[in-house]
């Protein structure tokens, strides 16, 4: 959908096109969910790549969304394998707002560099709906997409892994509360993130890695709650 007829649609002109330059939005049907969009994703990898379900030895889910307090989505994504007397794959869902993705690709690649690796492909998969309070109706939305990983891979994950996580109250969805909606301070948010960002540059800094921006061709930033924040966090980076 674009995004200047979503803004007019809720009577804010210029809002998210200027004010938080996104481009596009986009969301899935009410018959879609989770499950069915990583379903899609995984069986399409699957075909547009040639392979066999026989050749995936690792499946890791990354998501914010459940839809059981117990079984995991994963477990869901094996009806694709079981046809195939396929159930020796490794994974499981990485649970958490924002990073569960990227948790799950790190586990797909640490697998592969490992000593458990057994030469089949692993597969990370990020798939989300995002219900937002209702101050913030932009965030509202659907995304899901599937990776290979593997060796010899044309974009390599480079060493210097640097993470900094910390306990906040900034965003989280309680159980019993009445929506699947989060509680967000949107502020307070964005300064976690900002210090994150800054503590992890310290880091890199610190083991040699040269200034964070001036030794790196390109910097991939998470989108946060729109196109804008990206350019806030690079400001940011620079600042640091």
């Amino acid at each position: 959908v674009s995004a200047a007829e979503l803004e007019t649609a809720h009577g804010v002109p210029g809002k998210y096109t200027v004010g938080l330059r996104m481009a596009e939005w986009a969301a899935c049907d009410e018959d879609e969910d989770v499950v069915s969009m990583a379903l899609t994703a995984v069986r399409r990898l699957v075909e547009a790549q040639g392979m066999r379900y026989e050749d995936v030895g690792m499946l890791e889910v990354g998501t914010e969304s459940l839809l059981d307090r117990s079984k995991s989505v994963k477990s869901h994504l094996m009806a694709l394998f079981a046809p195939h007397g396929c159930a020796n794959v490794e994974g499981i869902d990485c649970y958490h707002a924002c990073y569960g993705g990227t948790a799950a690709l790190l586990a797909c690649a640490n697998w592969v560099e490992s000593s458990a690796w057994d030469g089949r492909w692993a597969i990370a998969v990020c798939t989300d709906v995002s219900d937002a309070p209702k101050q913030y109706p932009f965030m509202n939305g659907a995304a899901c997409v599937a990776m290979l990983v593997g060796p010899d891979a044309p974009l390599a994950l480079e060493a210097g892994r640097v993470s900094h996580i910390v306990h906040e109250w900034d965003f989280y969805k309680p159980v019993g509360w009445p929506t699947m909606g989060p509680i967000v301070d949107g502020p307070g948010s964005m300064e976690v993130y900002f210090s994150c960002l800054a503590a992890c540059q310290r880091e890199v800094e610190a083991r040699g890695g040269g200034t964070f921006v001036d030794a790196h061709d390109f910097l991939v930033f998470h989108l946060g709650g729109g196109p804008k924040f990206v350019r806030h966090a690079f400001a940011s980076a620079v600042a640091a």
